[in-house]
């Protein structure tokens, strides 16, 4: 699906575990997304990040620390993972740590890698002071390739770092295999973050969708701890699908990884344009469920509903259209909503996805002009009017979308007070129905105004 990856260069973090790698990937980044933690393999799953570096774009990779010892299914998967990145990176940075000092394990991860030479950088982090600079100089006879020292903490020797990177990232851009994507870049980015409670299925969909095992999938809960972002190109569309940690009640959790966790989940639907709110059909609709569903309204981002594991609907005798029935029932708030089913079982619904964000976006960015917006508001107001206040009628004035992304209108009326909840509704339900906002909750601000007049029927 994703035949574009290969034209792309890919750099890779490699190394034990806790040496820095995290922290690194985030300066490189320029953006918090790999969680930085003293708890071993807080890093988990394999972190993409897309950077556009003039025209000559890149991914940095960062992998899960590399243990002498395997033991348990989760490390076994992120262990395999790294290999399999290491295998078809075209950088790696070998990255150690001064102020633990050389370690067996990291000549034991030269000794793996030193098939690559041509392609790896040994980064000497922690390099805090002089001595440490001075003890660093015992990984000088690990491999025979280029070597930097840099203090990530300090933000030293970051930009002899990244200077190295862009000459490397340049050389591999004047071989024949990167020209033909230098310039075929495409700058429209539909961001969609994957939410939901634990367990729900969002790694193994995405996995699904990039048709590899990139993601760590488990029974165990919270076997995904970042917020990871995969950016895939799909009938020249760019998408990032954003995997998020389990959403939990704050009672169960049980340590700063989970709650570090949840906390870049709730950031990431902050930054994305489309929440996907997955639901497991083997538990039906949970109240924690309806409590991620009203925190994905208030981001005021586009919304689908993603009914996972429908192949075990059968067991169960549902039908789409019962099942449809009491979601709307259970959150009515999310009625303007598309609920599709998708089972990664039997691959079904799995194309669809793509072609539902791509409609929820165009709604996301759609703006209505002022004159039309003028003439809805009349008819819908004249038809429906607000109870009066002291024999007075509340009348409408002049309505307007003042944004998109998302669809935010401003109405004036000579009472803004006396609307009150039920009659909000009213004309945010209308709003979707005669503008076919699909999947966009909507926000309408009022003001008062005597200013702007009666409405036109322009």
């Amino acid at each position: 699906m994703n035949n574009n990856k290969k034209k792309i260069p890919i750099i890779t973090l490699i190394g034990r575990v806790n040496v820095g790698k995290s922290t690194i990937f985030n300066i490189i980044a320029k953006k918090n997304i790999s969680i930085t933690n003293n708890i071993h393999n807080s890093t988990r799953d394999i972190i993409y990040q897309l950077i556009n570096n003039n025209l000559m774009p890149y991914y940095i990779v960062d992998t899960s620390g590399i243990n002498d010892i395997c033991n348990n299914n989760i490390y076994e998967q992120t262990y395999q993972q790294t290999l399999t990145t290491i295998d078809k990176s075209h950088i790696l940075i070998f990255v150690v740590d001064a102020k633990t000092g050389l370690m067996p394990l990291d000549i034991k991860i030269a000794n793996n890698i030193r098939q690559y030479d041509n392609k790896i950088i040994l980064l000497i982090n922690k390099c805090d002071s002089e001595k440490l600079i001075l003890k660093s100089y015992e990984f000088y006879s690990l491999l025979n390739i280029p070597i930097i020292q840099i203090s990530a903490l300090q933000k030293i020797g970051i930009n002899k770092l990244l200077l190295h990177i862009n000459k490397r990232i340049t050389n591999l851009y004047n071989t024949n295999t990167f020209k033909t994507y230098k310039n075929n870049i495409i700058e429209n980015n539909i961001k969609i973050a994957l939410i939901g409670k634990t367990n729900v299925g969002k790694s193994s969909l995405i996995n699904k969708i990039l048709n590899n095992n990139r993601l760590i999938t488990s029974q165990q809960p919270h076997s995904t701890t970042n917020a990871i972002y995969n950016t895939i190109i799909h009938n020249k569309q760019k998408y990032t699908l954003i995997d998020t940690a389990g959403i939990k009640n704050k009672s169960k959790i049980q340590n700063n990884l989970e709650k570090q966790s949840i906390l870049l989940s709730l950031k990431s639907m902050n930054k994305c344009h489309i929440i996907m709110l997955l639901i497991d059909v083997q538990y039906g609709i949970t109240k924690q469920d309806i409590k991620i569903a009203s925190i994905a309204i208030q981001q005021n981002k586009g919304i689908i509903i993603i009914v996972n594991k429908w192949d075990l609907a059968i067991n169960k005798n549902l039908s789409k259209t019962a099942y449809t029935k009491q979601l709307y029932k259970a959150i009515p708030s999310l009625y303007f909503t598309i609920i599709h089913f998708t089972s990664i079982f039997n691959n079904y619904g799995i194309n669809k996805i793509f072609q539902y964000a791509t409609i929820i976006f165009k709604f996301y960015n759609t703006r209505i002009s002022t004159p039309i917006v003028n003439k809805w508001l009349k008819q819908i107001t004249n038809r429906h009017s607000i109870n009066h206040i002291k024999n007075k009628e509340n009348k409408f004035l002049y309505g307007t979308q003042i944004t998109t992304s998302p669809p935010v209108f401003l109405f004036f009326c000579n009472n803004p007070k006396n609307i009150n909840i039920s009659y909000h509704k009213h004309l945010l339900k209308k709003l979707h129905q005669h503008f076919t906002f699909t999947g966009i909750p909507l926000k309408i601000i009022y003001r008062n105004n005597k200013s702007k007049g009666k409405l036109s029927n322009t």
